[in-house]
């Protein structure tokens, strides 16, 4: 995880960031520095659930809200990124419009 150590206003109303993360963390965009997105896990905007299905729950789905469900697009592959932590599991799904 990382913090915000500085942000500006500029131009065009565009936010400038100055960030600090775990070495580990920036090891994991290897060396994208595009098409970053910058995200709070504190100020979530939908709530969903985990559900387990099958012989001794082995299968796994994450429930998509109802109200996140506008506009997706269910023919397209989906990306998904998953982020450790010592006591969480971040998982960040790409959808294409």
């Amino acid at each position: 995880m990382g913090f915000v150590i500085a942000q500006s206003i500029r131009a065009n109303d565009k936010v400038e960031f100055r960030v600090v993360v775990d070495y580990d963390e920036a090891l994991s965009l290897q060396g994208h520095a595009t098409n970053v997105h910058i995200f709070s896990e504190d100020a979530p905007s939908h709530q969903s659930k985990l559900v387990s299905r099958g012989r001794a729950g082995e299968t796994k789905y994450l429930l998509v809200p109802k109200a996140a469900k506008k506009n997706l697009n269910t023919r397209l592959p989906v990306q998904c990124q998953r982020i450790e932590t010592d006591s969480k599991t971040i998982l960040i799904y790409t959808i294409q419009k």
